[in-house]
C-alpha cells in the first residue's frame, strides 16, 4: 500500500484494497489507475492486443505496460472511467 493515495487524516481510502484484489491498482496521480488485462498464460490474441490499445488510446494516455507475468496493463486510467473499461471487456475481472 506504498503506493496509495493517503487521506488528510492518513489512511487509505476506502475500497482501495477492493480495487487492487479486482486487477484496478490505485496510481500515484490523484484519481488514476492502472487496469490488468486479461492474458491466461501470457498469451494474447491479435484482436485482442489491437482491443487493449483501443481502449488504452480512449480512456488512458495509449500506454500499455507489460507486468513482469507478461500481462498488458492500461496505464493512467481515470477512476471515473472504470465501469467503461470493465464493459469494454478487457480486464481481469469484471465488477460485481
Amino acid at each position: 500500500m506504498a503506493h496509495q493515495k493517503k487521506t488528510d487524516e492518513g489512511r487509505v481510502p476506502a475500497g482501495a484494497d477492493d480495487l487492487k484484489a479486482g486487477g484496478f491498482i490505485p496510481q500515484r496521480q490523484a484519481g488514476k489507475i492502472t487496469v490488468r488485462c486479461k492474458a491466461p498464460g501470457g498469451r494474447v490474441t491479435s484482436e485482442r492486443l489491437e482491443r487493449i490499445a483501443q481502449v488504452a488510446r480512449k480512456y488512458g494516455e495509449g500506454e500499455v505496460h507489460l507486468s513482469v507475468r507478461m500481462s498488458p496493463e492500461i496505464l493512467y486510467v481515470d477512476l471515473s472511467d472504470l465501469d467503461a473499461v470493465v464493459q469494454a471487456g478487457v480486464t481481469r475481472k469484471q465488477l460485481n
